[in-house]
């Protein structure tokens, strides 16, 4: 956006899987203010089918003057699958 604020945005889509009740978490290594992007934890829960066209968008910024090329970001993700088993996953989503 300007020299001090970068947006960034994580998508999750085209699932293997069907995936219910998902919950998300994106987080990084800056101090932020704001709560960090998510969905299913401060909201409700999405769903997403396989073979479909359905899509979860993380989107959120970053304010800082630092160069943030090599940001570390980490992916919580919840979900149930169709045989009702609960998988937690931890991604790292790093660039750089």
């Amino acid at each position: 956006i300007n020299e001090e604020i970068t947006d960034y945005s994580l998508i999750i889509d085209n699932p293997k899987i069907n995936m219910y009740n998902v919950k998300a978490l994106l987080i990084h290594d800056f101090i932020n203010e704001d709560a960090y992007p998510s969905v299913g934890i401060f909201d409700d829960t999405r769903n997403l089918n396989a073979d479909s066209d359905d899509k979860i968008v993380l989107n959120g910024s970053i304010q800082t003057i630092n160069d943030i090329s090599k940001t570390k970001f980490k992916l919580y993700l919840e979900y149930t699958d169709d045989n009702n088993d609960l998988n937690k996953i931890y991604y790292d989503v790093s660039r750089g």
